[in-house]
């Protein structure tokens, strides 16, 4: 739009076309014009021609197509998502989003998609103008993150932030003891690789940040000792490494693992329900971050009266003795 114009704008509301047109006028000396006037609650229409102020007696221009101008977006996009496991390390992610209510769409409405896929890199993926309700993606075993907002003429909605776990995993288990290099599948002579690790205190909930350790300089061998001498005792956490195989995100390795491992604290509220001829023996189980290690068993003590003390190891927390 030229500057320093004339600028006569024509507007009505899309519900009542018969009606006249209400006629404003404004002198523009930027390349943009706001409407203060128009309520959100109303769709519109409206037309513009323009006229010089520099010349004696100015023509106005003809008027510009009718536009259709919708409401403003108001709600946040709702999004569903659902992952398609082909149990070698990649994921098809698949996102979809319902169409928002006619007032709102009409015209076009569009979104834009950000993504953090590639566990290797920091840097969101950005999927502009999309202009369907669904987006797939392939993905690793590692979690998804991103965000999603739709706009139209008017403006746009608020971000909807997407987040898809990683993988859950209870096997394979593994300790880092100090003669064996783990993980065992890292190859950083692979441009496209990296070791994702970071601590699971509560043996579920993956933290805000995680560490990417890449070969910059220096061995694998270095690297990893490295990494090892970060990790805390009795702690545990979860490493994955991802490689790029003809630009598809793959995850070769994932584990479960303690730098070292230590005797576990003891179960809490032990309790013991005793009937006719049995007992039945029950307690909590122990807290991931009390474990100090993979909790393989329960070793049980008891003895009966009259006889020899005995003792079995169990593997649930719930045990019945019988008389």
């Amino acid at each position: 739009m030229p500057e320093d114009v004339v600028l006569e704008v024509e507007f009505r509301t899309l519900e009542k076309t018969s009606v006249e047109w209400n006629t404003t006028e404004t002198e523009v000396k930027q390349a943009m014009v706001t409407l203060e006037i128009l309520q959100n609650q109303h769709m519109y229409q409206l037309q513009v021609r323009q006229k010089s102020k520099h010349v004696k007696r100015p023509l106005w221009s003809d008027w510009t197509p009718i536009l259709d101008v919708p409401t403003e977006i108001q709600n946040a996009t709702e999004v569903k998502w659902t992952v398609e496991d082909f149990n070698n390390g990649t994921r098809l992610l698949n996102l979809t989003w319902g169409t928002p209510p006619y007032p709102v769409s009409v015209g076009q409405v569009n979104y834009n998609l950000s993504l953090h896929i590639w566990p290797c890199q920091l840097k969101r993926k950005n999927h502009t103008n999309i202009t369907t309700t669904e987006f797939s993606v392939y993905v690793t075993y590692s979690a998804v993150s991103g965000y999603i907002f739709a706009f139209n003429k008017v403006g746009k909605s608020s971000q909807t932030h997407i987040l898809v776990p990683a993988k859950h995993l209870t096997y394979p288990r593994k300790s880092w003891p100090d003669d064996k290099l783990i993980p065992r599948n890292y190859n950083p002579r692979l441009k496209n690789s990296c070791l994702e690790w970071y601590k699971l205190t509560d043996g579920e909930t993956q933290p805000a940040k995680v560490n990417i350790s890449k070969i910059m300089n220096g061995t694998v061998e270095e690297t990893l000792k490295s990494v090892r001498q970060k990790m805390d005792d009795y702690v545990r956490y979860f490493y994955l490494v991802h490689k790029q195989t003809d630009g598809k995100p793959q995850t070769t390795e994932m584990r479960l693992m303690y730098k070292k491992e230590g005797a576990s604290k003891a179960p809490e509220d032990f309790t013991v329900n005793v009937v006719t001829n049995s007992a039945v023996l029950h307690w909590k189980p122990i807290p991931v971050q009390d474990q100090q290690g993979f909790l393989t068993h329960y070793e049980v003590c008891y003895t009966r009266s009259q006889n020899n003390g005995a003792h079995i190891d169990i593997k649930s927390k719930v045990i019945l003795l019988t008389r």
